[in-house]
């Protein structure tokens, strides 16, 4: 009877390791896709995805990763449906609706960008009034000031789903300038567009700011497995593996 007891209670113990402690469950981890960082296109997902499988692996944990347009990744980890999902702002509504990773995993600039054949330069806002400004459905990559002048008419900004279009767009001139995030917008003319149309677009050098992209978890999530991440992603920093793997994937 004792044997059995023993056996129950070391079943138990194992038990509560490999689910109370998050060591044997798989993250559900959903991304939209955002070269150079992480894209279905790019061997092994990208930069992210090396990144955060060999993370969670110093911790015991395995991911399973699906592709999504951007807002609907944010819903998916908001509602619960999954777990994770990198490249995201901070903003007041975000933070109610979701965790955050302690550190960020990505920093760019976020400048504008025009073709060659058409002189630009900027100060400040009020030197963009009057351009056709394009910026990407949702994105929020320009910052409190800029929103404000967009919003209250300062400056003319075109939205569209997706930076492709907006690339296009400059191309043929229905647009001035596009305004994002450096690496990204540098990630879909590498991916997207020949070299003789990237050789039209250039960039100021100027920047508007600089974001910071976070990993976002949804708010059911076990705090080991949130644990796991943060503590993974920064033992890669610590031992020199993050900027190993900056510069194979990020590097043209």
């Amino acid at each position: 009877m004792k044997k059995i007891l023993f056996t129950v209670m070391v079943a138990t113990i194992i038990g509560a390791s490999l689910t109370g402690n998050g060591l044997a469950e798989t993250i559900r981890w959903v991304q939209y896709n955002v070269s150079p960082y992480a894209a279905e296109h790019l061997p092994a997902g990208g930069f992210w995805c090396q990144l955060v499988r060999e993370a969670l692996a110093l911790r015991g944990h395995d991911i399973s990763i699906q592709w999504y347009p951007l807002k609907r990744a944010f819903a998916m980890v908001e509602n619960g449906a999954a777990d994770l999902s990198l490249g995201w702002l901070k903003t007041p509504e975000r933070e109610k609706a979701v965790l955050f990773s302690d550190r960020p995993v990505a920093r760019s600039p976020v400048v504008f960008f025009h073709r060659r054949d058409k002189a630009f330069d900027w100060e400040t806002l009020e030197d963009l009034k009057g351009l056709r400004i394009g910026d990407r459905l949702g994105n929020v990559n320009g910052g409190k000031t800029y929103l404000a002048a967009e919003k209250a008419g300062v400056i003319n900004v075109e939205r569209v789903p997706a930076d492709e279009q907006n690339l296009k767009k400059l191309l043929l001139g229905r647009i001035d300038v596009i305004v994002g995030a450096e690496s990204m917008i540098e990630g879909v003319l590498r991916d997207r567009f020949l070299p003789q149309d990237q050789s039209k677009i250039t960039k100021h050098p100027k920047p508007l700011h600089v974001v910071e992209g976070y990993a976002v978890f949804n708010r059911q999530l076990s705090p080991h497995l949130i644990h796991a991440f943060n503590d993974g992603i920064d033992q890669l920093r610590e031992n020199g593996r993050f900027d190993q793997l900056s510069r194979e994937t990020l590097q043209p």
